[in-house]
């Protein structure tokens, strides 16, 4: 799901040179150039459009373009997010999706698709053994409607402010996770000293039975 015309020519070229099937998935809405004729694209390989160490926001299509308006409202809160265009769902770029996962420590996914099946899905399968809090922004359960993009984002809450909260809400769980780690280390600490202590009382007594 290319993030603007010049990447979905690119696309189109590049599925043209695969010998087997392949689905090219594209919005009938206009939308911002994000990228140029120098930008880079590979087949299951994602693009970092905006570095961050906060939040990562995975995005693919038309939410490519409300992934930037998020990243710059969050900026202007202290928030660093980095955004990373998703235009291959399968293969999955899982690779670098990890490295800036394991950088960011929170991830929210962005796409005007249902959220069972699609970006989400993927990106949740992808990390589900890292214990990085993810949340997934797209269309729930239901029946989709006709109408102008720009009202059935909103309907639907595609839009960059839903990303913003999203993001505001997967840092909490960031916060909490790392609280957790923090903790189980405390625990693991005051542990070993008890451990420690046992010994030395251990080698005491011994001592003293000796005597």
């Amino acid at each position: 799901s290319p993030c603007d015309a010049l990447e979905a020519q690119r696309a189109l070229d590049a599925i043209i040179k695969i010998n087997g099937p392949c689905y090219l998935r594209l919005s009938r809405e206009p939308g911002m150039v994000l990228t140029n004729e120098y930008s880079d694209f590979k087949i299951g390989r994602a693009n970092i459009l905006k570095d961050g160490h906060d939040v990562l926001i995975v995005a693919c299509g038309l939410m490519v373009q409300e992934a930037m308006k998020a990243a710059r409202m969050l900026e202007e809160q202290g928030v660093d997010a980095a955004v990373m265009n998703m235009h291959t769902i399968k293969p999955l770029d899982k690779e670098s999706l990890l490295k800036y996962a394991q950088k960011c420590k929170a991830v929210v996914t962005a796409e005007e698709h249902s959220i069972y099946g699609g970006l989400g899905s993927a990106v949740c399968e992808a990390l589900s053994l890292s214990k990085i809090p993810i949340k997934i922004l797209g269309i729930r359960d239901e029946f989709g409607e006709t109408g102008m993009c720009e009202e059935l984002f909103i309907k639907f809450g595609l839009t960059a402010e839903n990303i913003v909260d999203y993001c505001q809400d997967v840092i909490k769980f960031k916060d909490r996770t790392t609280d957790k780690t923090n903790s189980t280390r405390e625990v693991d600490e005051i542990v070993q000293d008890l451990n420690g202590m046992s010994n030395t009382l251990k080698k005491e007594n011994s001592e003293q039975e000796k005597i």
